[in-house]
């Protein structure tokens, strides 16, 4: 017997955050399904980590007729969550917080507004181009000696704007 509901709206009920697992209730049945596991695009060597809320709506793919074996495959937006605005050229992420990772592939645009505090950690970092720093170049962005203190209490020697200060 083929049975025709293999491809489900439901809606999260839990989420389990060690497995990339959720459970879904749907609408037309009694109960809750087994942990399903969350397709994602990341693969094994890019990994991606992108969970769902309770309440955001669900497709799955179920192996018929059971709720116990199938796969979440992604989850869909509807008139209570909207998807954010823009235009077919732009990928963005917006979090919970309000912090926004966009780009804009037809401006060559990227924009992090983070709500919160923001740190690279890298062994090197090499910026390449004109820096702007609260609208003003970097290399007009001058400061006298001894006006600034370092993380220790002392005095800063030197300019900002030839890029050394000592």
């Amino acid at each position: 017997m083929i049975n025709n509901n293999i491809f489900k709206l439901g809606e999260v009920y839990s989420v389990n955050a060690v497995k990339h697992t959720c459970r879904v209730t749907f609408p037309d049945q009694d109960g809750v399904s087994s942990d399903l596991p969350i397709m994602t695009g990341g693969g094994t060597r890019n990994r991606e980590r992108n969970l769902p809320k309770i309440g955001d709506q669900a497709v799955v793919a179920l192996i018929a007729p059971s709720l116990s074996d199938g796969v979440v495959l992604g989850f869909t937006y509807n008139e209570v969550d909207l998807p954010p605005e823009g235009d077919e050229n732009i990928d963005s992420t917006t979090y919970p917080d309000g912090t926004v990772i966009s780009y804009d592939s037809k401006e060559h645009k990227l924009t992090i507004d983070c709500k919160g505090e923001a740190t690279i950690n890298a062994e090197v970092i090499n910026l390449n181009g004109e820096v702007i720093i609260n609208g003003k170049s970097w290399l007009e962005h001058q400061h006298k000696a001894g006006e600034y203190k370092d993380g220790d209490g002392k005095q800063v020697s030197g300019t900002s704007g030839d890029g050394v200060v000592s």
